[in-house]
């Protein structure tokens, strides 16, 4: 039966009306999509489409490989670079479990990313999926910190050339420069250092926990949450990951000191990619256009759209009370009553 007129016009108002922005970006990024799966030969198996499942699957990967390099750490600035040594890097098994660990937290923040940008094409940020939009902002600045500080952890030239851009940021941004150059020099010569590295260790775990928790709140409000991955995809990313790790360590820089400079330090380009430009005058432009960006993606989901959805109502001439609405909507928002019609 054809509908008429006035039903096709109040069933195409909920039809999603997208922004002009956000289907030029869905445009250049399907293709990017549609050559992967034509490579792959099957889009089932195409990864872009569950880069939020395997995001949680690294996020465990990540948490069971650091408790395990947990149970070799020292805490102090000689002997956390000693412990790396010989209790990690020297065994087969530690030293294969720190590699993983540093893969895992760089492919995490990829998927991260991969995963935000398929919302924000998909415009899935507004009305209820604000909280899940604001709370992966968020994650995904806790997990670049938490990245920082994992690196800090060890006292090599990398440690001393993060700490030292730490002190000309706090040098620019508040008057504690001083202090904290102080309390290094003390607990150097005090040799009580390990008090600042179960600090750092502390503020590294809770970082963690912070994105744990997060990671429910991204979650929480949908009906049918799925929280890893299928079992082939379980497989497929520890396999990788094992042999990524096995035939590339992550190696070890030569151990810190505050005496000389750090030669040359081969930089990850995920966490500390700002440390190249921090000494030039790009790094103004740099941090701007973070905060820039980070600041309009949080205040998406109430840029408010050229067409407003009309209030909801039910067709009661097309309701049929086959509950598949309330199966669908992924909120659990929807609840099914009794009619109060004679129809």
């Amino acid at each position: 039966m054809k509908q008429s007129p006035s039903e096709d016009s109040r069933i195409s108002d909920w039809l999603p009306r997208r922004t002009r922005w956000s289907r030029l970006l869905e445009k250049g990024s399907l293709a990017l999509e549609n050559l992967a799966n034509r490579l792959i030969g099957n889009e089932q198996l195409n990864p872009i489409y569950h880069t939020g499942t395997i995001s949680v699957l690294l996020l465990a990967i990540v948490a069971l490989t650091g408790f395990y390099l947990f149970l070799f750490f020292q805490y102090g600035f000689d002997v956390s670079y000693l412990a790396v040594v010989n209790r990690i890097e020297t065994p087969f098994l530690a030293r294969t479990a720190r590699a993983v660990h540093r893969y895992a937290s760089g492919a995490l923040v990829l998927t991260v990313l991969l995963h935000a940008w398929r919302m924000l094409f998909m415009e899935r940020f507004r009305g209820q999926r604000w909280l899940a939009w604001l709370t992966g902002i968020l994650m995904t600045f806790i997990l670049w910190l938490a990245g920082i500080t994992g690196y800090w952890l060890i006292w090599d030239e990398r440690a001393v050339l993060i700490n030292r851009h730490f002190i000309d940021f706090l040098q620019q941004v508040t008057p504690w420069a001083g202090d904290y150059v102080t309390i290094l020099w003390a607990a150097e010569v005090r040799d009580r250092s390990w008090v600042i590295f179960l600090l750092m260790f502390v503020a590294h775990l809770a970082l963690f926990l912070v994105t744990a928790y997060l990671t429910y709140l991204h979650i929480k409000r949908l009906k049918r949450p799925r929280w890893i991955p299928e079992w082939h995809w379980i497989a497929v990313a520890t396999a990788v990951l094992l042999l990524i790790a096995a035939l590339f360590p992550a190696g070890l820089l030569p151990e810190g000191s505050f005496n000389k400079l750090p030669g040359l330090v081969r930089l990850d380009p995920i966490f500390l990619y700002y440390l190249p430009l921090n000494e030039t005058p790009w790094a103004n432009w740099l941090w701007a256009f973070m905060w820039l960006a980070t600041a309009v993606a949080a205040a998406l989901p109430w840029w408010r759209r050229q067409h407003t959805p009309p209030k909801v109502e039910v067709l009661a001439d097309r309701c049929t009370g086959c509950e598949k609405c309330v199966k669908d909507c992924p909120f659990g928002a929807l609840t099914m009553v009794e009619r109060q019609d004679d129809s």
